[in-house]
């Protein structure tokens, strides 16, 4: 092995730059969350490989897995700005690699297309809600969904919701729900963590108030209205 205020602000400045692109299949990496990657494709292993001091790069999504050899339209516009920390070598000449990220980013025009994808990027800034009690409120349901989740989980330790109590930043909790629950739940759910709501419920499930097919605007009504929340994710 190798080791290789009461309006909204946002908390850093929009920045660019050139990076090399990752791309990942039915996998998210969300901002703070660190990610063990499994890196097989031979221009993924030639990224990792041409990493010098600089261990920056970006991960992003294809928008279907079974793409072997993603180009630019293969790949979400949004990704993640990460650091590599550590790279393992594996028998079969592919890396387990891991990953924090970092923030959001938006990919613009592509620099590089071989031997792998190199792109520039913008950094999405993040937007942080006043404190006030109508978010404190609907941050509160959504801790207390994510504990109850949790401990109806075999899979998911008790120790998240340890984690998930001591975060304060409302973006960066969601953030952290989203990453901690598993694949499928991402891939069924969705998550709005907004000033005005920050909820989590299936894509098409029924809104237990008003009884009707769930659509983004009912279901973020109901949730203010009665201060509850259904499941969760992304």
């Amino acid at each position: 092995m190798s080791d290789i205020s009461s309006s909204e602000h946002t908390s850093y400045e929009t920045t660019e730059r050139s990076l090399p692109i990752l791309p990942v299949r039915d996998t998210v990496l969300f901002p703070h969350a660190v990610l063990p990657l499994t890196v097989g494709r031979e221009s993924s292993v030639q990224l990792i490989n041409s990493l010098g001091e600089d261990k920056t790069i970006v991960v992003v999504a294809q928008r279907e897995a079974r793409v072997d050899s993603p180009q630019p339209t293969d790949l979400y516009s949004i990704g993640t700005l990460a650091v590599v920390h550590k790279v393992v070598k594996m028998p079969n000449q592919s890396l387990f690699v891991f990953a924090e990220g970092l923030e959001r980013v938006r990919l613009a025009d592509f620099a590089q297309l071989s031997p792998f994808m190199r792109a520039r990027v913008t950094t999405i800034p993040e937007t942080i809600p006043p404190k006030d009690s109508e978010v404190e409120a609907l941050q509160r349901n959504v801790l207390t969904l994510f504990q109850q989740i949790v401990a109806g989980s075999p899979t998911l330790s008790d120790e998240l919701s340890t984690v998930a109590m001591n975060i304060e930043e409302p973006g960066r909790l969601v953030d952290f729900i989203a990453s901690s629950l598993p694949s499928l739940w991402r891939r069924a759910t969705f998550v709005c963590a907004s000033k005005k709501s920050i909820s989590i419920w299936p894509k098409n499930s029924k809104c237990s108030n008003c009884g009707t097919r769930s659509s983004r605007k009912c279901r973020i009504a109901c949730s203010r209205r009665s201060a509850s929340t259904t499941y969760a994710s992304r």
